[in-house]
């Protein structure tokens, strides 16, 4: 397993609200994550409500998981010159965390319009057709426009943790959503802003 020590330093010290935080999963995890996933990176999910204080940070992590849409607090201390992740295992356990910085900070607006789409999607269970299309091979076999259909099917209704994250960075006016692809993590860590 990589040395966390310098991601949780870089989250500790630079992650704000709107970032997004991708993961990569550790022994056997790995492989099948990454062919679901079409890439190395296998989950992510958007940082909300960040708060710092003398030798701790946390943060709410919109995510979407196999339980539904979370919107758990984690924390990241620093004791002894030691970064130490709390209540959540993907900073303790992955193989390699990646912080995709937004450009600037959120305008009020944006961040009102992301935070509520975070909050709504708490709870919120997916169906195994979206974890079906979160296969990113899909989008070599189908035609066109069952995608489209399907993409604005998983925009309006059900989402898997990449797409939730695009849909959200799309909400803010922070890209422009493309309906022609299934996102997967990969795609998030490779996304250009606006």
């Amino acid at each position: 397993m990589k040395n966390l020590q310098p991601k949780l330093k870089k989250i500790f010290n630079l992650a704000k609200d709107g970032d997004a935080l991708i993961f990569k999963a550790a022994g056997i995890n790995h492989a099948p994550m990454e062919l679901a996933t079409g890439g190395e990176w296998t989950h992510c999910g958007t940082v909300w409500n960040v708060e710092r204080k003398e030798g701790e940070m946390s943060f709410n992590l919109s995510e979407q998981t196999f339980f539904g849409g979370k919107f758990d607090r984690v924390k990241i201390s620093l004791v002894g010159g030691v970064y130490a992740a709390h209540n959540y295992h993907r900073l303790v356990d992955s193989e390699d965390i990646f912080l995709k910085r937004i450009p600037k900070k959120l305008t009020k607006a944006q961040h009102r319009i992301g935070l509520a789409d975070a909050i709504n999607q708490i709870g919120k269970r997916y169906g195994y057709l979206s974890l079906f299309l979160g296969f990113s091979f899909l989008e070599k076999i189908l035609p066109q426009s069952i995608e489209d259909k399907l993409n604005k099917y998983l925009f309006n209704n059900e989402r898997v943790c990449s797409p939730h994250v695009a849909i959200q960075f799309s909400k803010m006016s922070l890209i422009e959503f493309k309906k022609e692809m299934f996102y997967s993590p990969t795609d998030i860590h490779d996304l250009d802003f606006k």
